[in-house]
């Protein structure tokens, strides 16, 4: 089994956690929380980090390909592993980078862009939501000054996607 089917594998336990859950409300410094949340009245139930082990570990393979598309040192050659924290931030180039990374990881379906005003995220953030089972998987790096990196949960639209199309 591939690491894309395990992922697609992946369901939502019985009792799910409400689609209305902040990822992080602990670090909500910069107001992201309101901003996971701000669809979520259109979202399935979905749970939260450390709820479900094979939830996470599909997640934390879809956010290690992001966190390659931004590396700019790798540890042995240009398909080695990245050796130090990757750099993306809020253009067309990162998010050309973060599809074609996640295409690599074989996250075909992925949708990487930057953030609508409809989307869960701030305006112009590079976003990006895979879909893992009944999950999606979502992340963001908020645009300059700040660049900050978010990764979270949220359940599908009615539609069955992560986004809007």
């Amino acid at each position: 089994m591939t690491e894309r089917e395990r992922d697609l594998a992946v369901s939502v336990p019985a009792g799910g956690v409400s689609a209305a859950v902040c990822s992080d409300p602990l670090n909500d410094e910069d107001g992201h929380c309101a901003l996971e949340l701000k669809d979520s009245h259109r979202r399935t139930s979905a749970p939260v980090a450390g709820q479900d082990e094979a939830l996470d570990e599909a997640a934390v393979a879809v956010h290690r390909w992001v966190h390659d598309a931004g590396c700019v040192e790798r540890t042995t050659g240009a398909d080695g592993p990245c050796a130090g924290a990757g750099e993306l931030s809020a253009t067309e180039q990162d998010v050309a980078e973060v599809r074609r990374s996640l295409a690599a990881g074989g996250y075909r379906e992925a949708v990487v862009r930057l953030g609508r005003d409809t989307d869960p995220t701030l305006p112009g953030a590079l976003i990006y939501a895979v879909r893992v089972g009944e999950v999606c998987v979502l992340g963001d790096v908020t645009p300059p000054p700040d660049e900050r990196w978010h990764e979270w949960y949220a359940g599908l639209l009615p539609d069955g996607r992560c986004l809007d199309a």
